[in-house]
């Protein structure tokens, strides 16, 4: 994906306006719960992870929006909340960009909770995962991760190639947070053996895919790290999500035995 670097600021613009016309379109509808392929065609942004846009970016889900039209008809209109405006959404002090000399573009930002944070684009190939299946708040996923470690230190399948990544299948804001779902994740060799608790699974996860780089110690930057991404860099990079899977992939030692998480979130991307 080679092309100029981005000026973040237009770039937001575009972004969030495409963003207001699909909170437009949902408020004209009376109440009605717009399908995403619908939504995505008036808004013009893809349809891969449009609710999880709209949630970081307005506060509300497409879902949540339509219900907040039906209890109350006078609300379709007042005037909407500007994107990029809920409480909590951490927007960056400062954002450059370059082009590397493999000519993509680059970005860092400044953050009030993560100091500097670096983005690039990198080339994923398809993986081969031995996951745990948790079902339940996000925190909690802690829990198959020392699953998984058991079962991977007991098969040697845990080397220093190994890539540990998380996998989130559920927007918090339309799904209650015990039955949220996420995978703890080890790449593995194709042809690796499952064994209970631990399933094999392919992602197909070919292409390309922003990571931006967090440093912290506090658990609960974990919500935030996500929507630095989705609703402060995604907006003002020129990208949009692409339909594949997004990740956490975790660096440096998986026991954090110095109490720091190193993780990249990774979000797959196109063109806008």
């Amino acid at each position: 994906m080679s092309s100029p670097a981005p000026v973040p600021n237009l770039c937001r613009e575009r972004f969030l306006d495409r963003v207001a016309r699909a909170v437009a379109y949902i408020r004209q509808n009376g109440g009605r719960e717009v399908p995403l392929p619908e939504l995505a065609e008036v808004s013009g942004l893809s349809e891969a992870y449009l609710d999880r846009v709209i949630f970081d970016l307005v506060g509300a889900t497409p879902r949540q929006i339509a219900k907040a039209v039906r209890d109350d008809p006078e609300a379709a209109h007042r005037p909407p909340q500007h994107p990029g405006s809920p409480t909590g959404l951490e927007v960056p002090l400062s954002m450059g960009t370059f082009t590397n000399a493999e000519g993509h573009p680059q970005w860092t930002m400044q953050t009030h909770s993560f100091g500097e944070v670096a983005v690039r684009l990198v080339e994923m190939p398809d993986m081969s995962l031995a996951c745990v299946r948790y079902i339940g708040h996000y925190m909690g996923v802690g829990q198959a991760f020392r699953l998984l470690y058991c079962w991977a230190l007991e098969n040697r399948l845990m080397t220093p190639e190994s890539l540990v990544l998380g996998l989130y299948h559920d927007c918090p804001g339309d799904t209650a947070p015990e039955e949220l779902r996420s995978d703890a994740c080890l790449t593995v060799p194709p042809g690796t053996e499952p064994s209970v608790p631990v399933t094999i699974r392919a992602l197909a996860s070919r292409g390309t895919y922003a990571c931006g780089r967090f440093v912290f110690r506090d658990a609960r930057n974990f919500p935030l790290a996500w929507k630095t991404m989705t609703a402060g860099w995604l907006p003002a990079s020129g990208l949009q999500f692409d339909n594949r899977p997004a990740f956490e992939i975790y660096r440096g030692d998986p026991l954090m035995l110095d109490d720091t998480f190193r993780i990249d979130v990774c979000l797959p991307v196109k063109p806008l």
